[in-house]
């Protein structure tokens, strides 16, 4: 969208057809112009809103899952059993989609910022942070599995 506005501001005001009419194309120029920015603008807006989703909602997930899946079950404790388990199986459920996503997350914040958009420090911290907590919750669910088999 930026290189169509870039292309758009090199079009020429007056603009001749059939070597006799004349026409003044800046009013289509202007709109032409705050089209492509306000296509640039809701992609740049959509790029970091998914951005920040995408994270937060990951770090809810592992705060979740962890603290069901460091919890010690009890003989006869169908409930928190049920608990690790339908967490074992939402670990591995998000395990190919996220084991994949951080690169690509890198490579959001690093466009966003080549157009000058500023990135929250909370999506930065969070994007250092999450591959490694990631990991420890992947971690967790192998333990976790070894302690739900006997049950």
């Amino acid at each position: 969208y930026e290189a169509i506005y870039e292309k758009v501001k090199t079009i020429d005001n007056m603009k001749i057809f059939q070597s006799w009419f004349k026409v003044d194309i800046t009013p289509f120029k202007i709109s032409l112009s705050n089209c492509s920015k306000m296509w640039s603008y809701g992609f740049k807006k959509h790029l970091l809103g998914h951005l920040k989703d995408s994270l937060s909602d990951l770090h809810k997930f592992i705060e979740e899952a962890d603290e069901i899946l460091i919890s010690q079950i009890r003989e006869g404790d169908y409930n928190s059993l049920l608990n690790v388990m339908q967490y074992l199986k939402l670990v591995k459920e998000k395990e190919g989609n996220t084991d994949h996503m951080f690169q690509p997350m890198q490579e959001v914040i690093d466009l966003l910022r080549n157009y000058s958009v500023p990135i929250p420090d909370e999506c930065i911290v969070q994007l250092k942070e999450l591959p490694e907590k990631w990991l420890n919750t992947k971690r967790l669910a192998v333990t976790a599995k070894q302690q739900v088999v006997p049950l």
